[in-house]
């Protein structure tokens, strides 16, 4: 399953709540797959916002409603939600990138029994593409700030929930991984 998320194109609802991406569904890829290059036949979702704090509500919870949906609990659907939300903030914040993409893909992979060729379990793994990371610094860059100040913890909570986290500072993007 294939769908990409794409932001409303109205003004916001007379609520004064933010816009919420609208979902159409897609048989195939058209190129923007997020750093994906080959269909999987795993369950795949693409969102593009712009890159503006009103936007990310609807980006945390589609991420959060695809995993659920597709296999993931509420506590990997907690921490996917949490690693997409400080990766956006980051770029809303600190980079001049007018949007960003962000994919997720939940892929089956079998855990073997000890000494039996048999899978035991089956498990996914969630792997995130974000566009927009150009201007982020790398993780392991980032230094613990002082307990008084605010903000500055981002990229370490994505360091501490996600399996793996990898910049490509030349594409401007950002992969990691959680294994649940």
């Amino acid at each position: 399953m294939y769908r990409r998320l794409r932001r409303r194109t109205g003004p916001p609802a007379a609520t004064g709540a933010a816009p919420q991406p609208t979902v159409d569904d897609a048989d195939g890829r058209d190129g923007g797959d997020g750093g994906f290059s080959e269909s999987t036949g795993s369950p795949t979702l693409a969102v593009t916002i712009a890159a503006t704090s009103a936007e990310l509500s609807g980006l945390r919870s589609a991420v959060a409603e695809f995993t659920r949906n597709n296999g993931g609990g509420d506590d990997v659907a907690e921490d996917l939600e949490l690693i997409v939300s400080e990766l956006a903030t980051n770029v809303v914040r600190h980079t001049s990138d007018t949007d960003i993409t962000v994919t997720l893909r939940a892929d089956d992979i079998d855990q073997p029994a000890v000494g039996s060729g048999s899978p035991v379990s089956t498990d996914r793994r969630w792997t995130l593409h974000m566009t927009g990371a150009r201007d982020i610094p790398e993780i392991d860059d980032v230094d613990t700030p002082p307990v008084d100040q605010e903000g500055g913890r981002g990229l370490l909570i994505v360091r501490a929930v996600a399996d793996d986290v990898h910049f490509d500072r030349a594409g401007g993007t950002v992969k990691c991984t959680l294994t649940a």
